[in-house]
Order: structure tokens, then C-alpha cells, then sequence
């Protein structure tokens, strides 16, 4: 008894043991979890404050440089985010000193120091219900008790934007202000911040200008085309269909439009149009009916041409913008054009990290195809989902047995391939294409390189490339395919003349000339595997295995159409001797030599295999019996008359046997080798047929 109770003591306590640990390794498990969670956590948050350091500094540079006096505070916290420039040097002017952010906050939240600092808006942004709105306000000089030396009054608009206060000022308040068609600069903003159509933020934007377009006075905005050198018109208002259409697309040419001279220039253009102006040439675009036309150049904030603003007036009108609402537009539509540039580059580059990511995918999965049909798909797509639809695209890869190949939109048809003159060309154009990029320095050789148009060096790619008459005067970015130190061809694109030559053209060619490189090495690959488990080594023939499958299939494919069918089997008289009196490296000579002549006198569709030694089987399809004793008799003729390093005439006996209803492949070639067998007997160089 006392025995199996110190066994139940022992289990009891194993199973104790057993469930603390699992409790304690559950726990652990738990605990790591909870770690991993937790770090996450810190990441993600760590990230949501950068993006809100950010978002302030970006909204603390956009209020800072704003032409306007204007600065934003927190709705609940009251915290001075960010006074405008202008705002600063206003109140410095003012106060005779010069002014910091810190002081103004200092004057605004404390009304009882500096009573004579807007004490309107100092109570209104105190109050916890603070609205929208637009009130007179008074500024008193100095702004602390002392004796009031000056007074200025001043018209304020509050406008509350989420959880931020925007605060506007007016040093020249205009009581009379008509508000009917207009909005107010808070507007504006909203648009920049919150619009991301281009065309309605220019809408909302044309108020700054303070003119009512549409009655005389004009304006427009229009975006820089950098590849095309044209001015897109993005945006108008007041315009006439004449003028619009005029406008859409002007060229980017000197002297022909204030626009482009204005862009090119990097300065306001200013034409006049008088009575001498009335005959319109094409030398320079004067749209009909404007006097006066005035543009501005629109740039980012390193420097860069973004666009246009053109505002015209026509005969009659006094009413003009002023220098002023001028500036304040001119700032406004930088910002909208450079958000616009900046995230049509981001979506841009998006699409071909897509496109290239998709053109990988298919080079990758290209199965049962022939290497130019894939390339030629590839292409397609490049020349439809990429910045290559401006031109057209052409490859040039070494397809095998030392020859070249041309697929792509940006080559004329060529003859076939394999014709002594096509081979030449294509690979004379090769030739130039590794002569041309082997002039690069070793550090960019595998980047694409610009051959402008009307160079030497276009005029030598013209000649050697059947480039399509429609790309005769074009630019061309010449692109290597490489993969390690194996060059394999070269990927080009045909630039229209009348486009420029732009970096996106050469950053497109090299992000997916690595895939189809990539492809080619692994075609060629499997190309070189597919011949060394098909060929014989020593003469490139089909091996027995090969030809034995090939002659299946013919079988196969005579019985479904009900064709004819005849083998050749033949093989060298004496070659032993050959080998024992000259030496093996001799008879392989004799083999080779042999294997070529009878390759070369059949046809293409007929198949010549080595099935064994210095036997050779020939399959001669669609042939009856006649004509394949006829092309056996030729290739015997032919092999006697050639020349040998045996310094005497190399010779062979042939048997061939014609394809009878129920004959398999074996009795079919055991026909031959008896027919064969025949010709040795009969004292060989000879032919031997057998039904």
C-alpha cells in the first residue's frame, strides 16, 4: 500500500510539474506575442508622428511664405503654430523693432500686458466657442499701457478649418467690400490644402485676382510638356473658342508667344498689340482681339519651369489686376502646379515599377514559345503601358548558331532568316551595336546610351538596322543586354524628332532591360541544353534518341494524311581502316565532314540523325521510293568527290526502304539495314533499295 501511494505521490506531483510547465511555456508564449505587438505598436506610432512632423512643417513653410499677413493657431489649444512672414515684418514695422513669432504670441494670449495688441481678437480667441467671422480691429502704439502714440485700424476674418484657426488681416480695411462673386483668401488655401482637381483649385484660386474675368480681361494657366517642348493649357477663364483653341498646345519656341519667351526666359513678358499687328502670321501667335498680353513664368522652389500664367486684355478695358493679386495668384498656382508635377511623378513612377514588375512576370512564366513571338508581346506592352508609347522599340539578340535577330515595331520586315545576305546584315548590325557600347566607360556600360539625331553615329545605325522609314529621323537610346560578362543583344527606342530626348526614356530602358536580359541567357540556356540532350557532340546531327522519336512522329503523321515516307540509312565503307591507318582524330574529321555534306543535300523538312558510329539515318518525308533512291544516289556522289585528309576518296553504302501500312519504326530501319547489308555484300559505294 505504501508503495503505490509513493507512486500516486509521483505522478501526482509529474502532472503538477507537467502543467506549471506548460502554464510557464504558454505564458512565455503569450509574453513574446504581447513584446512583438508592443514593438509594432511603437513602430507604427514612431511612423504617425513622423508623418505629423511633417504635415506641420509643411504647413509651417506654406503660412511662413504666404504673400498675405495671416498666421494659424491651435482651435483648442491655443498654440501659435505659424505666422506668415508678412504678418511679422507688418507688427515689426509697427512696433518699430524687429519682431519673432515668440513676441507675437507673447502679445496676442497676454491682453492684460498689452491691452493695445487687437484686443477684439485677443478675447474672441479666448472665448472656448470661437466662430467664423470678419470684425474691425484696433492696433495701438506702443502696445503695453503706455501713451497711445498711434492707432491703426485693422479688418480681421477668422475662419475656423477643423481643429486649426486661421487669422487674416487687412492693414487698408475696405468697409464697402462688394462680397457678390467673390470669395475670401481662406477659401483659397482650403483649395490648395484640400483639392485635388488641378482645373477647379485654379478656380477657386482666380479670385485672388480681384478682377471679374470674362469681360475683356483673360486668364490662363498652362503646363509645362517637358518631352513634347509645348505648353499644355491646363486652365482658363474668359477666354473665346478662337483663343482657345490657339492657345491649347503653343510651342516652346522663342519669340513665337510672351508664354514661351516669358518660360525660357525666367521673366515676366509683356506684348502690346496695335493696329501694325493686324496681319497674323504664323511667326508669331497673336490671338485675335487682345491688346495686351502679359505672361508669367510659374517655377518651383529649386527653380525648376513648371508652367505659365497669361492674362489678357482686350480693346476697351481699364479694369486690370494689380501687381498684388497678380502675386498673390502667382503663388497660389506654383503651389497647386508643383503638387501636381510632384504627384504625377509619384503615380508615374508607380505605373512603371507596375509595368516593369509585369513585364518580369511574363518573361519569367513564357513557356512553348518561340523567344521573338515572347519578346515581340513584351514589347507591345512596353510600347502601351510605358513612357515608350512616344516611339517605337526594336530588339536585337543572338539567336543561336552565330546568328542575330530582330523583333520590335521599330524594324521593316526583313528577309529570312538564314539567307547568306540577312545574316550578314544582322549581324554586321550586331557587330555595330557591341562596337558602339564598348566605347562606354566600364562604370555606365550597362546604361543606356542617347545617339541624337542627325549624328554620325544615327546615320551609321540607319544603315546597318532595317529601321522603318517613319523612325528615319529619330533619336535613339541604345540599351546593352547584359547579364554578367554575357552580352546578348541590345534593346532600342526610335525617339520622333520632335520630341526631347528626356531621362524618363533612358530610366525606363534600364529598369527592364535586366529582365529581358535575364530571359535571353535563360533561352539561350535552354537552347544549348535542348542541343546537347538532342545532337550528337561530335557532328551536331540528332542523336539516335532523337531521331528515333522524329521518325515516330512521321510515321505517326504519314499514316494520319496518308503520305509517303522513305528512310536513308548509309554509312562510311572502311572506316575502321580509316581509323587504324590515319588515326581517330582523322576518322572524326571523316565523320563531321560527312555529316555536313549529307545535311546540307536534303531538304528542310527532311530530318539526318547519327544513329551509330558511321551509320547515319535520314528520314525523307512525303517521298516515295524512286526519289529517295535518287537523293541517296546524289549524297553517295557527292561525299566520293569531296576532299579528305585520307588523300583518297572517302565512300558509303546506303539502303533505303519505303514506309508500308503496319510498318513500325524498327521494321522500317531493320528494312534499311538489310537493304544496307545488300549494298556491302554487292562490294559497297552503292545504293540498295527494298520495298
Amino acid at each position: 500500500m505504501t508503495v503505490i501511494g509513493e507512486i500516486s505521490a509521483v505522478i501526482v506531483t509529474s502532472s503538477v510539474i507537467l502543467v506549471l510547465g506548460f502554464l510557464v511555456m504558454r505564458y512565455k508564449s503569450r509574453l513574446v506575442k504581447a513584446e512583438h505587438a508592443l514593438c509594432d505598436h511603437s513602430k507604427r506610432q514612431a511612423l504617425a508622428y513622423e508623418r505629423v512632423r511633417r504635415y506641420q512643417d509643411d504647413l509651417r513653410s506654406c503660412i511662413e511664405f504666404m504673400p498675405t499677413m495671416v498666421f494659424v493657431a491651435g482651435r483648442h489649444d491655443r498654440k501659435f503654430i505659424q505666422p506668415s512672414e508678412a504678418l511679422t515684418n507688418w507688427i515689426g514695422a509697427l512696433s518699430g523693432k524687429p519682431e519673432t513669432p515668440d513676441t507675437l504670441i507673447s502679445y496676442l494670449f497676454n491682453s492684460d500686458k498689452y491691452p493695445g495688441f487687437f484686443p477684439i481678437l485677443s478675447r474672441k480667441l479666448g472665448d472656448a466657442s470661437i466662430a467664423s467671422g470678419s470684425f474691425e480691429d484696433t492696433l495701438k502704439v506702443p502696445f503695453d499701457h503706455s501713451k497711445c502714440q498711434a492707432e491703426h485700424s485693422v479688418s480681421i476674418q477668422i475662419e475656423v478649418l477643423g481643429e486649426v484657426v486661421c487669422v487674416w488681416f487687412d492693414s487698408v480695411p475696405d468697409t464697402e467690400r462688394k462680397q457678390s462673386g467673390e470669395r475670401s483668401d481662406a477659401s483659397v488655401i482650403r483649395s490648395i490644402l484640400n483639392e485635388t482637381d488641378l482645373p477647379m483649385a485654379l478656380e477657386n484660386s482666380s479670385d485672388l485676382l480681384r478682377c471679374q474675368l470674362g469681360d475683356g480681361v483673360a486668364c490662363s494657366v498652362s503646363l509645362l510638356d517637358r518631352s513634347a517642348r509645348t505648353l499644355k493649357l491646363a486652365w482658363s477663364k474668359g477666354l473665346n473658342s478662337t483663343i482657345f483653341s490657339l492657345l491649347e498646345r503653343l510651342p516652346l519656341v522663342f519669340g513665337d508667344s510672351p508664354s514661351a519667351t516669358a518660360l525660357l526666359t525666367e521673366t515676366p513678358v509683356t506684348r502690346e498689340y496695335g493696329a501694325q499687328d493686324a496681319p497674323r502670321g504664323a511667326a508669331a501667335i497673336i490671338p485675335e482681339g487682345v491688346v495686351s498680353w502679359q505672361a508669367y513664368p510659374v517655377l518651383s522652389n529649386d527653380g525648376d519651369a513648371l508652367g505659365t500664367v497669361d492674362l489678357y486684355l482686350s480693346d476697351g478695358v481699364d479694369v486690370y489686376p494689380s501687381d498684388d493679386s497678380v502675386a498673390n495668384f502667382l503663388f497660389v498656382v506654383a503651389v497647386l502646379l508643383e503638387r501636381k508635377v510632384a504627384m504625377s511623378t509619384i503615380f508615374r513612377q508607380a505605373r512603371l515599377d507596375q509595368a516593369v514588375k509585369e513585364l518580369g512576370q511574363r518573361l519569367m512564366v513564357a513557356t512553348g514559345e518561340a523567344s521573338s513571338s515572347t519578346l515581340n508581346e513584351c514589347l507591345i506592352f512596353l510600347t502601351t503601358a510605358t513612357p515608350l508609347c512616344d516611339g517605337k522599340v526594336g530588339i536585337i539578340y543572338d539567336s543561336g548558331a552565330e546568328e542575330a535577330e530582330v523583333v520590335g515595331s521599330l524594324f521593316d520586315k526583313i528577309s529570312a532568316s538564314g539567307t547568306s545576305s540577312s545574316r550578314q546584315s544582322l549581324l554586321s548590325v550586331k557587330t555595330f551595336c557591341t562596337d558602339t557600347l564598348s566605347l562606354q566607360e566600364s562604370d555606365i556600360a550597362m546604361e543606356a546610351i542617347l545617339v541624337e539625331k542627325g549624328s554620325s553615329m544615327a546615320s551609321k545605325l540607319l544603315s546597318a538596322l532595317p529601321i522603318c522609314s517613319s523612325s528615319a529621323n529619330a533619336s535613339f537610346f541604345i540599351s546593352p543586354l547584359h547579364l554578367g560578362t554575357d552580352r546578348m543583344g541590345v534593346m532600342i527606342f526610335a525617339l520622333p524628332g520632335d520630341h526631347i530626348p528626356d531621362a524618363v526614356y533612358c530610366n525606363m530602358m534600364n529598369m527592364v532591360s535586366p529582365s529581358i536580359a535575364s530571359f535571353l541567357s535563360r533561352e539561350n540556356l535552354l537552347r544549348e541544353l535542348e542541343m546537347r540532350a538532342n545532337h550528337d557532340q561530335l557532328t551536331g546531327l540528332l542523336n539516335r534518341g532523337c531521331i528515333e522519336e522524329r521518325l515516330v512522329s512521321e510515321i505517326k503523321r504519314s499514316n494520319r494524311y496518308d503520305n509517303e515516307l522513305s528512310v536513308v540509312l548509309f554509312d562510311i565503307d572502311h572506316f575502321k581502316q580509316i581509323n587504324d591507318q590515319f588515326g581517330h582524330d582523322v576518322g572524326d574529321e571523316v565523320l563531321k565532314q560527312v555529316a555536313r555534306r549529307a545535311e546540307s543535300s536534303i531538304r528542310a523538312v527532311d530530318l539526318i540523325g547519327r544513329w551509330g558510329g558511321e551509320e547515319f539515318l535520314i528520314i525523307l518525308v512525303e517521298t516515295d521510293l524512286a526519289s529517295a533512291k535518287h537523293v541517296a544516289e546524289n549524297i553517295r556522289r557527292l561525299i566520293e568527290s569531296d576532299v579528305y585528309d585520307t588523300n583518297k576518296p572517302v565512300t558509303i553504302s546506303a539502303g533505303v526502304a519505303c514506309y508500308l501500312s503496319g510498318d513500325s519504326s524498327g521494321t522500317l530501319v531493320k528494312r534499311a539495314d538489310v537493304a544496307l547489308y545488300r549494298a556491302k555484300e554487292q562490294g559497297r559505294n552503292q545504293v540498295v533499295t527494298t520495298i
